[in-house]
Protein backbone atom coordinates (compact mmCIF):
# COMPACT_ATOMS: atom_id res chain seq x y z
CA UNK A 1 0.00 0.00 0.00
CA UNK A 2 2.78 2.44 0.89
CA UNK A 3 4.43 1.88 -2.49
CA UNK A 4 1.23 2.71 -4.34
CA UNK A 5 0.68 5.89 -2.29
CA UNK A 6 4.30 6.84 -2.93
CA UNK A 7 3.91 6.41 -6.70
CA UNK A 8 0.55 8.19 -6.74
CA UNK A 9 2.02 11.22 -4.96
CA UNK A 10 5.05 11.27 -7.27
CA UNK A 11 2.92 11.13 -10.39
CA UNK A 12 0.07 13.39 -9.32
CA UNK A 13 2.07 16.04 -7.51
CA UNK A 14 5.76 16.06 -8.44
CA UNK A 15 6.44 19.20 -6.38
CA UNK A 16 4.93 17.60 -3.26
CA UNK A 17 6.95 14.45 -3.88
CA UNK A 18 10.20 16.42 -4.18
CA UNK A 19 9.38 18.55 -1.13
CA UNK A 20 8.74 15.47 1.03
CA UNK A 21 11.87 13.76 -0.27
CA UNK A 22 14.09 16.76 0.53
CA UNK A 23 12.57 17.42 3.97
CA UNK A 24 15.27 15.35 5.65
CA UNK A 25 14.25 16.14 9.23
CA UNK A 26 10.53 15.58 8.60
CA UNK A 27 9.33 18.90 10.03
CA UNK A 28 7.26 19.84 6.95
CA UNK A 29 9.64 22.71 6.20
CA UNK A 30 12.80 22.98 4.15
CA UNK A 31 15.11 24.62 6.65
CA UNK A 32 18.72 25.66 6.19
CA UNK A 33 20.00 22.17 7.09
CA UNK A 34 17.65 20.54 4.54
CA UNK A 35 18.64 23.04 1.85
CA UNK A 36 22.32 22.55 2.64
CA UNK A 37 21.95 18.79 2.15
CA UNK A 38 20.14 19.31 -1.16
CA UNK A 39 22.86 21.66 -2.40
CA UNK A 40 25.60 19.26 -1.26
CA UNK A 41 23.94 16.42 -3.17
CA UNK A 42 23.50 18.54 -6.29
CA UNK A 43 27.10 19.72 -6.30
CA UNK A 44 28.75 16.39 -5.39
CA UNK A 45 31.49 15.35 -5.71
CA UNK A 46 32.68 18.94 -5.62
CA UNK A 47 31.61 20.87 -2.55
CA UNK A 48 30.94 24.57 -2.33
CA UNK A 49 33.11 26.58 -0.01
CA UNK A 50 31.36 27.67 3.16
CA UNK A 51 31.30 31.24 1.85
CA UNK A 52 29.65 30.16 -1.40
CA UNK A 53 27.21 27.92 0.46
CA UNK A 54 26.17 30.77 2.77
CA UNK A 55 25.77 33.12 -0.19
CA UNK A 56 23.65 30.59 -2.09
CA UNK A 57 21.46 29.84 0.94
CA UNK A 58 20.96 33.55 1.56
CA UNK A 59 19.97 34.19 -2.07
CA UNK A 60 17.65 31.20 -2.11
CA UNK A 61 15.87 32.27 1.06
CA UNK A 62 15.67 35.90 -0.05
CA UNK A 63 13.93 34.76 -3.23
CA UNK A 64 11.68 32.00 -1.91
CA UNK A 65 11.08 32.55 1.84
CA UNK A 66 8.07 34.82 1.54
CA UNK A 67 7.29 34.98 5.27
CA UNK A 68 10.95 35.45 6.32
CA UNK A 69 10.93 32.61 8.85
CA UNK A 70 14.23 31.14 7.61
CA UNK A 71 12.67 28.06 6.01
CA UNK A 72 10.50 27.13 3.04
CA UNK A 73 6.99 25.87 3.60
CA UNK A 74 5.43 23.65 0.95
CA UNK A 75 3.47 26.66 -0.36
CA UNK A 76 6.68 28.70 -0.74
CA UNK A 77 8.46 25.76 -2.35
CA UNK A 78 5.59 25.18 -4.76
CA UNK A 79 5.51 28.90 -5.61
CA UNK A 80 9.19 28.91 -6.58
CA UNK A 81 8.85 25.64 -8.49
CA UNK A 82 5.96 27.06 -10.50
CA UNK A 83 8.23 29.96 -11.50
CA UNK A 84 10.73 27.42 -12.85
CA UNK A 85 9.39 26.45 -16.26
CA UNK A 86 11.85 23.60 -16.67
CA UNK A 87 10.85 21.70 -13.49
CA UNK A 88 7.80 19.99 -14.93
CA UNK A 89 9.61 19.31 -18.18
CA UNK A 90 12.63 17.70 -16.55
CA UNK A 91 11.11 15.92 -13.55
CA UNK A 92 11.66 12.18 -13.94
CA UNK A 93 10.85 9.35 -11.56
CA UNK A 94 13.24 6.43 -11.82
CA UNK A 95 11.98 3.17 -10.40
Amino acid sequence: MYAMAFLRTALESPSEFVFEKEDFDGDDMLGVDDLRQVIDRLTAPQRLSETDMQRLLQCLLEEADLDDDGALSFAEFEHIIEKSSDFSGTFRLRL
